[in-house]
C-alpha cells in the first residue's frame, strides 16, 4: 500500500512550501511517469522557492547532495512537483545495502581563523515548520567531521548522517541538515534539500538505484565553478544517493584475439567477454544531474544496486562498476527535470578464455 504524507504551509526559507493538501507519495510506480516516491501528486500548484532554484553554497566540498543557502535570492518560481531525496534505514541489518549515508564537507577557507562557533543540526519537518531535533557534534547519528580532522585544510568541518541511527531515534519523517558560522565578518547559513527517511522493505526500496561512492586523495574540479579546483589531498570521501530509476540490462561484448595460418585455419588465442550494463533514471533535477555527473561518475570506486521488483538480476547488491559511456540527460520542455540513461561495466574483467598457461591475462 502507498503511503501519503500532508504537508502544511509554511513560510520558513527552502521548506517543502506549497498549499495545505501538498502530498507526497512515498509508494510504488514506474519510470514511465507514473508519480512515485518524490513526486507531489495533488494538486500542483505553484511553489515558491523550490530548493533547486537557488545556487549552492560555494564552500561546500563535493557533495551528491547540495547545501543551499537559508535566504533565497532567486525570483523565479516554477509550477512543478519538488524533489525530494528518499532514504532508507533497517533497525536490526547493519550492510550499507539496506542502510542509506549522506555526507556533508564545509569548508570555511579564508573565513576560518574569524569563526565564533559552527553548528551543524538535524532538523525535522513537522507541524508545517522545521525545528532543530539535534545538534550533530558526535557519533550519535552518524560520524562527526571537527575542524582540524585533516591536517592540510584544517577549515573543514563536516557530517556523514548514518540515516539507520536517525531513524532509530527519532522514526520516520521528512529532515534536513542546517549548519551555521557565525564570527567576524562571517554570518553563513545553509540547508539541505529534504530527505524523506523510510523503514528498508521491499516496497519502500522498490523503483530506486543506490550508488555508492568512494574518492581517495587527489584532485577534483567544481561541477559548476571552473574556478574551483577541490584538493583531496589524503583525504578519503565516501557518500551515497539513493533515487528513481532502474539497472541492469545485462549485455556483452567480445574481445577475441585470433591467428590465421596460411592455410586459412583460424586459431584462437583469447576471449574476453565484457559486461555491460544501462542505468536509466526517473525525472531528476538538475543539481543531481550535476552531482551525479561529475562526482560519482569520476569516483575511485563505485557500488550500485538495483531494488526493482521485475529486475531480472537480483544479484546487483553493491556491484563495483565504471562508467563506460557520456551523459546526456533528456530535457523537455515544461518541466525543470530529466532523464537520463548512462552505459557502465563491471570495475573487475575475469570472465576470459586463452590458451596459454602462463597465468597471464
Amino acid at each position: 500500500m502507498a503511503t501519503i504524507i500532508t504537508f502544511n504551509d509554511n513560510t520558513t526559507p527552502h521548506s517543502l512550501q506549497g498549499t495545505v493538501g501538498k502530498e507526497v507519495f512515498l509508494g510504488t510506480g514506474n519510470l514511465m511517469g507514473v508519480p512515485t516516491m518524490s513526486e507531489v501528486l495533488y494538486p500542483p500548484k505553484p511553489i515558491q522557492a523550490i530548493p533547486e532554484t537557488v545556487q549552492p553554497l560555494v564552500n561546500q566540498i563535493l557533495g551528491l547532495v547540495p547545501f543551499l543557502p537559508c535566504v533565497d535570492s532567486e525570483c523565479r518560481t516554477y509550477s512543478e512537483s519538488e524533489y525530494i531525496n528518499i532514504v532508507l534505514g533497517h533497525l536490526t541489518e547493519t550492510d550499507l545495502y539496506y542502510n542509506d549515508t549522506s555526507t556533508f564537507l564545509i569548508s570555511f577557507n579564508a573565513w576560518y581563523s574569524l569563526l565564533y562557533s559552527t553548528t551543524i543540526y538535524l532538523q525535522e519537518y513537522a507541524g508545517g515548520t522545521w525545528s532543530n531535533i539535534a545538534t550533530l557534534n558526535d557519533n550519535t547519528y552518524g560520524t562527526y567531521i571537527p575542524f582540524n580532522t585533516y591536517p592540510l585544510q584544517p577549515s573543514i568541518t563536516g557530517f556523514i548522517v548514518k540515516w539507520r541511527n536517525v531513524l532509530s531515534a527519532f522514526g520516520e519523517g521528512i529532515y534536513r541538515i542546517r549548519i551555521t558560522g557565525v564570527g567576524a565578518k562571517v554570518n553563513e547559513c545553509g540547508v539541505s534539500v529534504p530527505f524523506c527517511l523510510k523503514e528498508y522493505s521491499c516496497t519502500n526500496a522498490m523503483n530506486t538505484v543506490k550508488f555508492e561512492i568512494t574518492l581517495t586523495s587527489g584532485l577534483i574540479g567544481h561541477h559548476s565553478n571552473p574556478a574551483v579546483l577541490v584538493n583531496l589531498c589524503n583525504i578519503t570521501y565516501t557518500d551515497s544517493i539513493r533515487f528513481e530509476g532502474f539497472f541492469g540490462y545485462e549485455k556483452a561484448d567480445y574481445e577475441r584475439k585470433n591467428v590465421e595460418y596460411n592455410n586459412g585455419i583460424i586459431y584462437k588465442v583469447r576471449d574476453e567477454v565484457i559486461k555491460k550494463y544501462d542505468l536509466q533514471t526517473g525525472r531528476l533535477p538538475k543539481w543531481l544531474h550535476d552531482r551525479f555527473s561529475a562526482y560519482a561518475l569520476m569516483a575511485d570506486t563505485i557500488l550500485v544496486s538495483d531494488y526493482n521488483y521485475n529486475n531480472p538480476d537480483y544479484g546487483l547488491k553493491r556491484k563495483g562498476v565504471i562508467c563506460d559511456s557520456g551523459y546526456e540527460p533528456v530535457w523537455v520542455q515544461n518541466s525543470r527535470k530529466a532523464r537520463v540513461k548512462v552505459s557502465f561495466k563491471e570495475n573487475q574483467q575475469n570472465l576470459i578464455r586463452k590458451r596459454c598457461c602462463d597465468g597471464r591475462k
